[in-house]
This record gives C-alpha cells, structure tokens and sequence, in this order.
C-alpha cells in the first residue's frame, strides 16, 4: 500500500488540512477534499478518501 492512513481533523487554511494520524501525532497537509474519514497520505498531500477499517494495537 502507498501512503498511510489518517484520520481528518480540522481545516485550517483553504488548500490544507490538519490530520491527526494513528499515533496521535498531526500533520499539515496539502489537499481538502475530503471532509471526515479517513484519507490516504503519500508525500505530505491527501490524495484521497480511505476506507473506515476497524482499528486495533497489539502488544508483542
């Protein structure tokens, strides 16, 4: 898979938007096309709407 995968926050600029990703860490981003969800990321720009997957940690 290309990318990761981020969760939509909030929009603070036309253009970009602030996504806060599975580690809890956020990122700035180019791209607002996508209101809610999850996004797919590759080289900090959104290029697109991502599937909601159940979401689970294991500890090893």
């Amino acid at each position: 898979m290309l990318g990761s995968r981020a969760r939509y926050q909030i929009i603070y600029y036309v253009g970009t938007t602030t996504v806060e990703h599975s580690d809890g860490t956020t990122s700035r981003l180019l791209g607002d096309s996508v209101q809610e969800g999850s996004v797919y990321i590759e080289n900090d720009r959104i290029t697109g709407q991502a599937p909601s997957l159940p979401n689970s940690e294991i500890e090893v």
